[in-house]
């Protein structure tokens, strides 16, 4: 029988790769990266503003079945004779229970402890805290005693708003200091732009841009400089 084995030489001259295909490989690998990796990190952005979008919907839903059981009133974004830390009378706690959440748990605390517990409330560009602010503005309390100094108030009736497509209602939102901790980096309410500190909007969105909820229902991602326009943080 003939022998099949080869020599040493052979077995040497025909392994592995040489260093040019080597380099080749490496720069095609290198160049599907370049390509890849910002289109992963551009659906990434997609799919967080997604989640927003998500997230303000149930939002909105809780608050039109919150405004169904009160009379045609605007969720407030907190009652400022009761406007602690440890109070459900924030829009938090108020709308808690439409999406699940069991009121008789106080959700500032509840929620510092496990803040995983209620997704919805939290925008997924920064999930160490909450996500959304309301608009005080138009939609806290109305005074019905100007010269009372006891907090005598009145919900905002949804009928009263005269442009609610142009009307801010909810938007992703920050702490005006940048801190990231759950408790303190996100601000539960906002004001119109000129002269207030804790009138922080978060642009964290692709195109540095927030995530809105208009009063009537439609959601958009918008810049600072359309947002700065105070007549979108009115109710006529």
């Amino acid at each position: 029988m003939k022998n099949r084995l080869r020599s040493p030489d052979a077995l040497i001259g025909r392994g592995g790769f040489s260093l040019v295909e080597l380099l080749t490989v490496i720069a095609v690998i290198a160049v599907l990266a370049a390509i890849l990796i910002p289109v992963i990190s551009s659906v990434r952005e997609r799919s967080m503003v997604s989640t927003n979008v998500s997230n303000l919907r149930q939002i909105n839903q809780a608050a039109g079945l919150w405004s169904v059981e009160n009379q045609g009133g605007v969720v407030p974004s907190y009652d400022p004779g009761d406007a602690l830390g440890d109070s459900l009378n924030h829009w938090t706690g108020l709308l808690a229970p439409y999406m699940g959440w069991q009121n008789d748990r106080i959700p500032f605390k509840s929620f510092f402890s496990t803040p995983n517990a209620m997704p919805v409330y939290i925008n997924p560009f920064h999930p160490s805290r909450w996500g959304y602010g309301h608009n005080v503005n138009a939609f806290h309390f109305i005074k019905r005693d100007s010269n009372s100094a006891i907090y005598n108030e009145t919900l905002v009736q949804s009928d009263t708003v005269e442009n609610p497509a142009q009307t801010v209602f909810f938007v992703t939102s920050c702490s005006g200091n940048g801190n990231e901790t759950f408790d303190r980096g996100w601000r539960g309410y906002v004001r119109p732009p000129g002269g207030y500190d804790d009138y922080i909007v978060d642009y964290s969105g692709p195109g540095n841009e927030a995530v809105v909820l208009w009063f009537d229902g439609h959601i958009t991602t918008e810049t600072e400089d359309y947002l700065g326009n105070a007549e979108l943080w009115d109710i006529n």
